[in-house]
């Protein structure tokens, strides 16, 4: 969190503090190298945090690539089970598939990647089962 916080726009601030003219009534002279200085220090930083953050996120280890994976798993087979026996309430398999999918990100089982992907899926299936489907075509209309 440190990496990518605004810790350079803080320089600039207290660079655009630094009164034009001293106490004197003389002009500060080196007012306009301190906002330069200033600039750059926040163009850089923001250009050296952009570039490198996605390395240092990868060397932390901050995400596991295969929590995903069993995300899918679980999310696949609750489908898998739902689609198999679809309650009264819903109008198809396809509708119980979604209404699961919702159901486990709301416990925190799934997260949102998964469930925005596993939706897609569901969606594609069901509009692949309609009839009139035609390529490119949008998702089902409930």
């Amino acid at each position: 969190m440190a990496w990518s916080s605004t810790r350079s726009v803080i320089a600039l601030l207290i660079a655009l503090s630094v009164p034009a003219a001293t106490p004197m009534g003389e002009p500060f002279h080196d007012r306009d190298l301190v906002l330069i200085v200033a600039t750059f220090v926040v163009i850089g930083s923001v250009v050296v945090q952009g570039l490198s953050l996605r390395s240092i996120v990868e060397h932390a280890a901050l995400s596991d690539p295969g929590e995903a994976g069993q995300e899918v798993e679980e999310a696949r087979s609750a489908m898998r089970k739902a689609s198999e026996m679809p309650d009264a309430e819903h109008a198809s398999s396809h509708d119980a598939a979604r209404q699961v999918l919702v159901s486990l990100r709301e416990q925190n089982v799934i997260g949102d990647e998964v469930l925005v992907r596993m939706l897609r899926e569901t969606d594609l299936h069901a509009r692949a089962a309609q009839e009139n489907a035609l390529p490119g075509a949008g998702p089902p209309q409930p």
